[in-house]
């Protein structure tokens, strides 16, 4: 009896630990701030495996309902897998669309704009038409459709050339968490020459897991743009740019194996980050930035493949010379001579 009395104190005690737990984790203050999706239409998951939207991946939308779902589940289905809806052709994609955003759906006008932006579902590419969409899209809340539009006002594509505009555009989407608006916000904020604000809106991209905002970020901190310099630090973020394919990323992270910039000297890594940048060729996103780092790549990957070829060669001729370093430098040297004929 007593036993079982223990029992029940213990019992009691236990649920009463169990209700202040509780109650004290709702009166905490969450420590971190938990954001509303970008699009309540899309939520902030795949709504087939709740899988978190990667903000690197361009993901699928179903014109038939106008949802979307990661390319991962996208590529295990032949129909829309939320309604169940046949392929449509061209034609019937472009009419679903228009029947969304004749009730006034956001993401509608953003779809609308890429269409006649690009030339997509059997129209023609219709600039004027698209900057129409993509202002609707905008005017409706969209916070792709406020950074799109932005960019056109950033670099005067089919509008006069505002900054101002452009900023207040990624403003308004960075305040709803857009990766790309603070990334973008960050770069404009760097013209301007507020460089310490720049890195603090960079820094919130880059720690969303955008690539494009984690190699700026490692710009920053390698020329100490609003913060000081930290080789360490780039080379950290340059790293998880790399890793999902940044070719600027890339190509700037070689250079710091080449020259041994927070990290050691690594001539074969550095040229496998050259040929991965390098290799991206036509596919390299829009930009001189891009393009520029594609031709660099190339010609550092020549470099430093020379640079390995002398180095196996002097460690070949150190160990014929059986450690006579005076004989192995001697040849070194003849080698060099050799290949800078060749």
């Amino acid at each position: 009896m007593a036993a079982t009395g223990g029992v029940a104190k213990r019992t009691r005690q236990g649920l009463k630990l169990q209700g202040e737990a509780k109650k004290t984790k709702r009166d905490e203050s969450p420590s971190r701030e938990v954001r509303k999706p970008l699009s309540e239409r899309y939520g902030s998951a795949c709504p087939i495996c709740w899988e978190p939207w990667d903000v690197n991946a361009v993901d699928p939308v179903y014109t038939c309902c106008l949802r979307k779902v990661c390319n991962t589940c996208a590529t295990r289905c032949n129909t829309c897998p939320l309604c169940r809806a046949p392929t449509p052709t061209l034609s019937e994609a472009l009419a679903q669309i228009r029947r969304h955003a004749e009730n006034d759906v956001a993401e509608a006008f953003l779809e609308l704009a890429c269409v006649y932006r690009y030339g997509e579902l059997g129209e023609v590419k219709d600039s004027k038409l698209a900057l129409k969409f993509y202002k609707r899209a905008a005017t409706l809340g969209d916070a792709d459709a406020m950074v799109c539009l932005g960019r056109r006002y950033e670099l005067g594509d089919g509008v006069r050339r505002s900054l101002e505009k452009a900023q207040e555009l990624y403003r308004t989407a960075a305040s709803r968490g857009h990766h790309m608006g603070q990334n973008n916000l960050g770069s404009c904020l760097r013209q301007a020459g507020k460089l310490e604000e720049a890195f603090a809106m960079t820094m919130l991209a880059a720690e969303q897991g955008y690539a494009g905002a984690e190699c700026n970020l490692g710009c920053h901190y390698h020329h100490g743009v609003g913060v000081e310099v930290s080789m360490a630090s780039a080379g950290l973020w340059y790293a998880r740019s790399a890793a999902k394919g940044d070719l600027i990323a890339q190509h700037n992270l070689g250079f710091m194996y080449v020259e041994g910039l927070g990290v050691a000297v690594d001539l074969d890594e550095a040229k496998r980050l050259f040929a991965l940048a390098a290799a991206q060729g036509d596919k390299a996103a829009d930009g001189p930035n891009s393009q520029a780092a594609v031709e660099a790549s190339k010609q550092a990957l020549a470099e430093v493949e020379r640079q390995i070829r002398l180095r196996d060669a002097a460690r070949e001729l150190l160990q014929a010379a059986g450690g006579d370093m005076d004989a192995a430098s001697e040849a070194l040297r003849a080698a060099q001579q050799s290949e800078s004929m060749s």
